[in-house]
């Protein structure tokens, strides 16, 4: 499937400047399907950031099972364009190829806007003389320190409604319900089992 699959035109126009291929991955049973080449991938790294990308989001075949692959990659970024925001997929999403690629790609694009935004946020803190650690919601209910907030922005996305659902059930005490939060702008419903937020395929 095409990389951005089921996006629209305007949405892919504004966080993708191309894609390489190159050698490697593996089979869920871990055997390579072809040879990794750094070479390679240096080069289609290279060609990515003269077309102006600002990040690189690296998708392995089963890589959520063999993870050395993309750390190869990262190595090679880190060496060579140690400025350049990236994204392993193992480290964003499950097997599925295609929610993963889109997942991380949406990662990287959210990357340097939000890293703005929170950056922002610690620097108010300390003009307010609140030196304490910072810490941001997460959206499976969880909570996430400053620097994984930055690396991985794509998880501070729909927190709000996640986090309300949790603090809800946590306050009438109970751990299986269905929770309304009503907002300004939008009313979520959310199940809560077993004290999580269940999550939705929709």
């Amino acid at each position: 499937l095409p990389t951005g699959f089921r996006w629209t035109q305007k949405l892919k126009d504004s966080c993708y400047v191309g894609e390489i291929n190159v050698s490697g991955g593996n089979e869920c049973n871990g055997a390579v399907i072809t040879p990794f080449d750094s070479d390679k991938v240096l080069a289609g790294i290279k060609e990515l950031v003269s077309k102006k990308a600002e990040a690189i989001a690296v998708i392995g075949t089963f890589s959520p099972l063999f993870q050395e692959q993309e750390l190869e990659v990262a190595s090679i970024i880190e060496k060579y364009f140690p400025t350049v925001f990236y994204t392993l997929s193992h480290r964003i999403g499950s097997l599925g190829i295609v929610e993963r690629r889109n997942a991380t790609i949406l990662n990287c694009a959210l990357g340097d806007v939000l890293k703005k935004g929170f950056l922002g946020l610690k620097q108010s803190l300390y003009d307010l003389k609140i030196m304490s650690d910072v810490f941001l919601c997460k959206n499976n209910g969880t909570l996430m320190n400053f620097e994984e907030a930055i690396n991985f922005p794509i998880c501070t996305i729909a927190s709000g409604p996640t986090n309300s659902f949790i603090g809800a059930s946590h306050l009438v005490g109970e751990k299986n319900c269905i929770v309304v939060d009503v907002g300004g702008t939008s009313t979520d419903c959310g199940v809560i089992l077993n004290s999580r937020a269940k999550k939705s395929t929709n």
